[in-house]
């Protein structure tokens, strides 16, 4: 139950991030996410219980913004519960995307990927 809260907190605190940049933003150029979570593995069922909350987060959004035409793009790769699989899987979607926020789910790999996001000047949300 712990979990679907903080979930629900956190699907709450995106679709406010992207109103956000929504407003900020004066060109129709994507906004493009990375979302690192563990989608395979031991902790799978938090990253796909995560996963689904994005998508729906990402769909209340477009719903609510049909007619400011500001897109929203979401890539998503797995890290297995693993600090080295999520780093490769951050430096793939960095130089993939231009990414503008990156998502993580798990205390360990989000430690691990703030410097490079702070490095890059990614904006990271940890969950």
């Amino acid at each position: 139950m712990g979990f679907q809260i903080t979930l629900f907190i956190f699907i709450s605190l995106l679709i406010i991030v992207l109103q956000g940049c929504a407003v900020e933003s004066q060109q129709n150029q994507p906004l493009r996410v990375g979302v690192i979570l563990p989608l395979s593995g031991n902790f799978a069922s938090y990253g796909i219980e995560s996963q689904q909350g994005i998508l729906v987060a990402l769909e209340e959004f477009q719903k609510q913004n049909q007619n400011n035409n500001f897109p929203v793009e979401i890539y998503f790769e797995d890290h297995q519960g693993d600090q080295k699989l999520a780093v490769t899987a951050y430096q793939k979607l960095r130089s993939t995307y231009n990414l503008s926020l990156i998502i993580t789910g798990m205390s360990p790999v989000s430690l691990a990927l703030k410097p490079l996001a702070e490095q890059d000047g990614i904006v990271q949300m940890a969950m």
